[in-house]
């Protein structure tokens, strides 16, 4: 301050003087108002003082060490924290004049990270489960390094802690500790921090959302064979939200039985399959628990409990043409006694070779046999009608049949029976009169007429078959392709090899037919008295077979 003073010579005068310095100190800022001991911050402000200038720093009246504090500027100094510091303002003495901040300096203590459980979340440790897209609160909780007797309620607002999350792809954090899952089976750790104090993490797993069920594929169907490779009734579960390929976290119920682990596989988040077992399943719901969470909706399945063939095994033999077809048709009921609108079956026959069938139950036939069609769910399975392939004979008919054998002759038999057509027609085989003895080959022409004999140069098929027994009282040989003859007089001749013995099948009464001709030596034709032992039939038992 400045005063008026006269001065005499030789004379005292007193005088009340007031110094001001001339540089107050003034501290604006601190880099970070939260730290710990040995944390290094940097002051802002003005007139911190040239470099001759004394300098010291207190956090909350603790004196920073002068080897810890470098005056950058005269409006910038980096301090370390010292130790036994806590919390309070920071004071700035430069040249004897002191500056205090108007900003707390905090210094934590502890700090520790806590989240509320999920109600499905069933780990048992302080591990989190969260479903994808959704939300989890954090909550960081630090405790203050104060002065005997002060509270932190009297500085006002504590900092807030900072968030990290070691797996960003997994989600984020926001300033809060709101955490934000977004990506489905992702791991990370979560923890706060308040400047260089680290609390501890919390490890987070994201699965999938709610399991949803949007479909079974097949809704019924027959329990499992219990033998190893047997048949097996497999289900597809589709839906969403069924996590991932750990089995650990995720359940299957039908009803309220548990699939086994091993029972099923959850192929993606979208499906799961599972082997309905031999036992111990019953017509039920079926639902998904993943993760502990329950899917809403449980949709049917039906475990099939019975199943009926029409016609049945216990109905008459079917009898079917080559090329002709048959309907069969299943019902079922399932282990309630429910019925099954539309039962998850399995066709087949019982050989391919004379039939087949749709999957459906479309039975065609294709060649003389018999077989049964089959219908099966899983290791139930049922059997139809049995199906009896022939061909239709139209050219001969009688009552009773007979037979006289033949023994061997010095040359080639020819047996020969006549048969007109009043119209163009198809054949496919043959139920023969002549069977050689112990031989299964036939050779057999289809000649046209001449003058009342065959016209053997003329042959219009000529073939060797092979004798197919099994139906009574057939001796069908089948040709080895069909042929076709136009209106007219025909003879089918049969020739047995010099010196083979065969069997002459004949009608014994009410048949129709030509009359029995032999041809012995390949030249002269002669009645069949001429041949031993001179039994002269009706006529030779043969029809073709369209």
């Amino acid at each position: 301050s400045a005063a008026a003073v006269n001065i005499e010579p030789s004379r005292n005068t007193s005088a009340n003087l007031s110094l001001e310095p001339l540089f107050v100190p003034m501290v604006t800022g601190l880099s970070t108002n939260v730290g710990r001991a040995g944390d290094t911050i940097t002051l802002s402000g003005d007139n911190f003082g040239e470099s001759d200038v004394p300098l010291h720093v207190y956090f909350n009246g603790t004196e920073a060490l002068a080897s810890d504090t470098t005056r950058n500027s005269s409006a910038s100094i980096t301090v370390k924290v010292p130790s036994g510091v806590t919390t309070g303002r920071v004071v700035v003495k430069a040249d004897g004049v002191s500056s205090t901040s108007d900003a707390f300096f905090w210094v934590p203590g502890n700090l520790t990270v806590s989240s509320s459980k999920e109600s499905w979340d069933p780990t048992s440790t302080s591990e989190r489960l969260v479903m994808f897209g959704k939300t989890m609160q954090f909550t960081g909780t630090p405790s203050w390094v104060m002065k005997t007797g002060e509270s932190p309620f009297s500085y006002g607002t504590a900092p807030s802690p900072a968030w990290d999350v070691s797996n960003p792809q997994a989600g984020t954090i926001d300033t809060t500790g709101l955490f934000t899952a977004t990506r489905s089976y992702e791991v990370t750790e979560v923890s706060a921090r308040l400047g260089s104090l680290q609390s501890a993490t919390q490890s987070l797993t994201l699965v999938a959302d709610a399991p949803v069920i949007t479909g079974l594929s097949p809704t019924n169907a027959g329990p499992s064979s219990n033998v190893a490779g047997g048949a097996k009734s497999v289900v597809t579960i589709n839906g969403s939200g069924f996590g991932n390929t750990d089995n650990s976290t995720l359940h299957v119920y039908v009803g309220t039985a548990e699939i086994s682990p091993t029972g099923f596989t959850r192929l993606s988040d979208s499906q799961i399959r599972f082997t309905v077992p031999y036992n111990g399943v019953q017509t039920g719901q079926v639902k998904v628990v993943s993760y502990g969470v329950t899917s809403a909706n449980k949709p049917l399945f039906q475990l099939i409990g019975d199943m009926t063939v029409s016609p049945s095994s216990f109905d008459p033999a079917i009898t079917l043409s080559p090329g002709d077809t048959r309907q069969f048709t299943v019902s079922a009921t399932d282990t309630d006694g429910n019925p099954i609108d539309s039962p998850n079956v399995t066709w087949s026959v019982t050989s391919t070779a004379v039939a087949t069938i749709s999957p459906t139950g479309l039975l065609t036939a294709l060649d003389y046999g018999t077989c049964y069609p089959l219908v099966q769910s899983g290791a139930m399975a049922r059997m139809g009608a049995g199906t009896r392939v022939d061909y239709t004979y139209n050219v001969g008919s009688g009552g009773g049949y007979g037979s006289n054998s033949v023994a061997g002759l010095g040359s080639d038999v020819y047996y020969a029976q006549s048969f007109t057509l009043t119209g163009s027609k198809t054949f496919k085989a043959v139920d023969a009169g002549i069977i050689p003895d112990g031989s299964t080959s036939l050779a057999m022409q289809i000649c046209p007429d001449s003058g009342g004999l065959p016209n053997m140069s003329g042959a219009l098929a000529s073939f060797t078959s092979t004798y197919r027994s099994g139906l009574d009282p057939g001796h069908v040989f089948s040709f080895p392709s069909s042929v076709t003859l136009s209106a007219g007089t025909y003879h089918l001749v049969f020739k047995i090899p010099a010196g083979q013995s065969h069997y002459v099948y004949y009608f014994e009464g009410g048949g129709t037919g030509a009359a029995l001709q032999s041809l012995d030596g390949g030249a002269i034709w002669t009645s069949i008295t001429t041949l031993q032992p001179y039994h002269n039939p009706n006529s030779l038992f043969f029809r073709l077979a369209e």
